[in-house]
């Protein structure tokens, strides 16, 4: 059983937090439950609407984060995960619910943005939670209540497949990226 330490934030008065907010992997269902509805009262209406159209994109990995934890997420990216469903992710961190490799890149983008309240528009990624070659084209965008602070992110993301689509970024490696897509599970 690991129990997690309660999150203290440099500035609570960012994040709009009274005191430390506990998570842990014992988190109840009606924990998690209660988690998502105060993070949907403080986001506001829109943000369900969003979070239902993406649960029939199916295109399209979605997920929201308060802070480090993850609050939501629709059905593409828990098969991604190997969730079998949304409660089962709720109240953990990147850090908890996906590789290590992965997770310092899903955590460094969510803070960059919520950092400067700047969305990522369409950054390619070379690698995903579900450990395929495929590149990964991801948006992130900040979260913002009422009163407009910030108060989490929404990442989407889907796969672009390698092969013949190498982007032109690749440049003179593209064929090695290629090579190296068609041929990975080969013995060496």
């Amino acid at each position: 059983k690991i129990e997690r330490q309660p999150l203290h934030y440099p500035i609570p008065e960012l994040y709009n937090i009274d005191k430390p907010i506990l998570y842990n992997q014992t988190m109840t269902k009606r924990q998690k439950r209660e988690l998502q509805e105060r993070f949907f009262r403080q986001a506001g209406p829109n943000i369900d609407v969003v979070r239902r159209m993406f649960e029939h994109i199916h295109d399209y990995s979605f997920y929201i984060i308060d802070k480090d934890d993850i609050i939501a997420s629709n059905p593409r990216n828990l098969e991604n995960g190997n969730f079998k469903d949304e409660l089962e992710i709720v109240g953990k961190t990147c850090a908890e619910a996906f590789p290590s490799v992965f997770a310092e890149d899903y955590m460094r983008r969510d803070r960059e943005v919520r950092r400067t309240g700047r969305p990522i528009i369409e950054r390619t990624y070379s690698h995903a939670a579900d450990y395929s070659t495929d590149l990964r084209i991801a948006s992130v965008f900040p979260l913002r209540d009422r009163r407009g602070r910030i108060i989490g992110t929404a990442t989407f993301h889907r796969a672009k497949p390698c092969g013949d689509e190498i982007p032109d970024w690749y440049g003179r490696i593209r064929g090695a990226v290629t090579y190296i897509d068609r041929h990975y599970a080969d013995k060496l």
